[in-house]
């Protein structure tokens, strides 16, 4: 008998990556995002809005959920604090509280590296103290703790999984690799900041592994943590100077066209032994080929 899944944010970046994986010979998927796309049957739901959000959720009886719906901040700015609150803590909040009485069986929650700030490197779940440099980072933060007080209190196992710095086909050219690849297949110069933060890459593909990995988990009688990361760190100088070599560019960098974002923290990168010991799962793609893959995707563009 097949189960039910139920994904929000299908229509996001990875959400969508995620939705056309799915086996369908074990789940009936239930596909929502803030835009509906009747052609991929996909339909509105806001998570801002509580009302008729429990009778939706009963309706379903999720034996799983997979919750990426909520806001991307991409300049990580305190301009749109108030949007990150409403849409990450708000909106997990209404989707737990909606699920009183009809709890699934797993939840999965998809949050960032970006919650340890600047604790040691390399992030551990089990000793990096959360340190949330944004307003973007202390909302996923916050999301994850409504998480797991909901999953301790109601009774199901809760997953969050804390991804690091994902990219690949379909990512929004305003994100930093799309933009760069944009500006190298078209020739034109390329303005950085210093080039020298530290960042830990992933191919969306492999984040897709991890959620897949994530519904074969046997241990559902716990939840956890785990880091979903690349497993090493790579510099902005360099992963720009790569992308205009793969294009085969004229395109020069101007280093130092803008100053380095405050609200970020200058060493991202993540342990991925937990991931490994219960989800079994590894990065598979290499940062060239997921970059080859990415860039003959934008060549379309």
């Amino acid at each position: 008998m097949k189960k039910n899944l139920m994904l929000t944010g299908a229509t996001g970046f990875l959400g969508s990556h995620f939705a056309r994986r799915i086996d369908l010979r074990h789940y009936q998927t239930h596909l929502f995002s803030r835009h509906a796309n009747p052609a991929r049957n996909i339909s509105t739901m806001d998570l801002t809005v509580f009302s008729g959000l429990q009778k939706l959720v009963a309706d379903i009886e999720a034996d799983v959920i997979v919750h990426l719906g909520g806001l991307v901040n991409l300049t990580r700015d305190f301009d749109v604090a108030k949007k990150c609150i409403d849409a990450n803590i708000l909106g997990t909040l209404n989707l737990l509280e909606a699920t009183r009485g009809h709890a699934p069986k797993l939840f999965i929650y998809v949050s960032t590296e970006e919650v340890y700030g600047d604790a040691s490197i390399p992030y551990k779940e089990e000793t990096s103290l959360t340190h949330p440099p944004s307003p973007y980072a202390m909302t996923k933060l916050a999301g994850e703790h409504i998480c797991s007080m909901y999953g301790k209190y109601f009774g199901f196992s809760v997953l969050i999984l804390r991804v690091s710095t994902m990219y690949g086909p379909g990512e929004t050219e305003k994100r930093f690799i799309p933009s760069i690849i944009m500006k190298a297949l078209h020739g034109k110069e390329i303005p950085l900041n210093s080039g020298k933060k530290l960042r830990d890459y992933i191919f969306v593909e492999d984040v897709v592994d991890a959620l897949l990995a994530c519904l074969d988990w046997s241990d559902r009688k716990n939840s956890a943590i785990v880091n979903i990361g690349g497993g090493k760190s790579y510099t902005l100088k360099s992963v720009v100077e790569k992308i205009v070599k793969l294009c085969q560019s004229t395109s020069s960098i101007r280093y130092g066209a803008f100053p380095d974002r405050v609200l970020e923290s200058d060493v991202w990168n993540m342990d991925i032994t937990r991931a490994k010991k219960i989800l079994h799962w590894v990065p598979k793609t290499p940062l060239e080929a997921g970059l080859l893959k990415t860039i003959e995707y934008y060549k379309d563009k």
